[in-house]
């Protein structure tokens, strides 16, 4: 007979999820998630709109041809652009141009490659209409789904200077 082993969050101990299996997992729970940024990108898997609304920084996932499935409230935020601007949309080429360079654009085809899930962190500076903003990036591909995740955090919004 198997024991039941539960997922409990990794910060605050609380019950996420039971399964039968054989170790005990740590994971986050969607209270804790917005306050850290250092956790697994798959954790993001399975949480809805509205959740995802509710971090703090913003989540924007691509698909394998770099359209847009995912932007969540925090991104638009800092972007000024609405979910029905970008939905859809080629990231590289007709969202954030900026981004279209070997460090993000390159980064990510490097993996679909290599078939291989990575991550990586990164500062970068976007470039808006309405002036420049420094950003924290987390990249994460996951060869499975063939979904890319940018998580973007504003480094310090008194860094931003006009364009």
């Amino acid at each position: 007979m198997s024991a039941m082993v539960w997922r409990v969050c990794a910060l605050c101990d609380k019950t996420i999820s039971g399964t039968v299996g054989g170790t005990l997992v740590f994971g986050l729970c969607a209270t804790c998630l917005p306050e850290a940024y250092e956790y697994p990108v798959q954790t993001l898997d399975g949480l809805t709109a509205d959740q995802l609304d509710a971090l703090p920084y913003g989540v924007i996932r691509l698909d394998g041809a770099n359209r847009v499935v995912e932007y969540n409230r925090a991104e638009s935020a800092l972007s000024r652009r609405g979910r029905e601007d970008v939905l859809g949309r080629d990231f590289f080429r007709d969202v954030a141009p900026c981004t279209n360079v070997h460090e993000l654009a390159g980064w990510l085809d490097d993996q679909r490659t290599l078939g291989v899930s990575e991550a990586t962190r990164l500062e970068f500076v976007f470039v808006f209409p309405f002036g420049r903003e420094v950003v924290e990036l987390a990249l994460a591909y996951d060869a499975a789904t063939r979904l890319a995740t940018l998580l973007v955090r504003a480094r310090d919004r008194r860094a931003s200077t006009p364009a």
